[in-house]
């Protein structure tokens, strides 16, 4: 059941229960103007309850002994003449707390929808639609008035845990709390509009491009992501990396390339005008690189793991120059 109680003291109120729901109530709000109580239940049960300005007899009788309680509670003493005390009307009431009393709530209206798993719910009357997010990623649009389905897109493999519609209703903003996602998708013409992600893992490197235009960032999920200071967006996203990323640099002369390293055994250079790995460095033999350092032109280096050599490239041609040898323990 959903119960609507009152925060203010409203003389003779009583509070109101809304049955028909066989499972357990997962979502209940308002509409805009409190005219319409909807109610959500597990099994998608929707329940549409509609204020109108009459009042049952047995309405009726409930108020008159809640008011009578009322008055008994609020005895006045001995000496006075047996009246009770008028309140002050509360100025914070709005008007259809005033209005309440006058009328009552009636079912207009119960349809089932299909939801699976965990899910949020959030309905815009004004646009006549319900917006659905499921455990699985999935978002379904409702018209209000049929409840059938306008439109269904699997937005993410993760769970959305938190759904909202702008004012026109053409975007839907999504999070998805697992993998720190943000989606704007507009559903009309099924296009992203903003699409965010951070990282799954720890951060482990961060490095400024030499402008302080962009802030590079890799972590243990082997991303590399690259974003806007001004804007404080990611706009590109590097998964080529299949471990680890253990090293991050900009280029100093171009500002337009990085240059990565990390434990599968490749040290990777990206172009972020044409948002692609133009260089992909390997040694000899498989190692595991553990740093990274770049002259800032055209040398860029890295340590390795068990043999502790440093390999040297040429980032031009991609030829591996040379390799340095004496370490005897990890470099860092």
């Amino acid at each position: 059941t959903v119960k609507l109680f009152s925060l203010h003291k409203l003389g003779g109120f009583v509070p109101i229960t809304f049955s028909g729901n066989k499972h357990p109530i997962v979502k209940a709000f308002f509409s805009e103007g409190n005219q319409r109580i909807f109610s959500v239940a597990r099994d998608g049960t929707i329940l549409l309850w509609k204020w109108v300005q009459e009042r049952s007899q047995e309405f009726n009788e409930q108020v008159r002994f809640a008011y009578h309680k009322t008055v008994k509670r609020k005895k006045v003493d001995d000496d006075s003449d047996g009246e009770v005390e008028e309140q002050a009307e509360n100025p914070f009431l709005s008007d259809f707390e005033k209005n309440i009393m006058n009328g009552r709530y009636v079912l207009e209206k119960k349809q089932k929808i299909k939801i699976e798993g965990h899910h949020k719910i959030i309905i815009v009357e004004a646009l006549k639609v319900l917006a659905v997010g499921l455990s699985n990623g999935t978002f379904s649009i409702f018209n209000l008035d049929t409840f059938e389905p306008i439109h269904s897109f699997q937005i993410s493999e993760n769970q959305i845990s938190s759904l909202v519609i702008n004012s026109s209703g053409e975007w839907i903003a999504m999070g998805s709390q697992k993998l720190g996602q943000l989606f704007v998708w507009e559903w009309k013409s099924e296009s992203y509009i903003l699409k965010q992600q951070g990282h799954f893992f720890d951060v482990e490197h961060v490095s400024y491009s030499p402008d302080g235009t962009y802030i590079a960032t890799a972590g243990d999920d082997g991303k590399i992501k690259v974003w806007n200071t001004d804007s404080c967006f990611c706009f590109v996203t590097f998964n080529d990396h299949k471990a680890a990323i253990t090293g991050l640099q900009f280029i100093a002369n171009k500002g337009n390339a990085i240059v990565s390293s990390s434990k599968d055994g490749t040290v990777r250079a990206y172009d972020l005008v044409r948002y692609r790995n133009f260089r992909t460095f390997t040694s000899p033999k498989p190692v595991q690189f553990t740093c990274l350092a770049s002259d800032n032109a055209d040398i860029v280096c890295a340590g390795a793991f068990d043999p502790y050599d440093i390999y040297m490239w040429s980032i031009r041609t991609g030829d591996l120059i040379d390799v340095l040898s004496g370490h005897t323990g990890p470099i860092s």
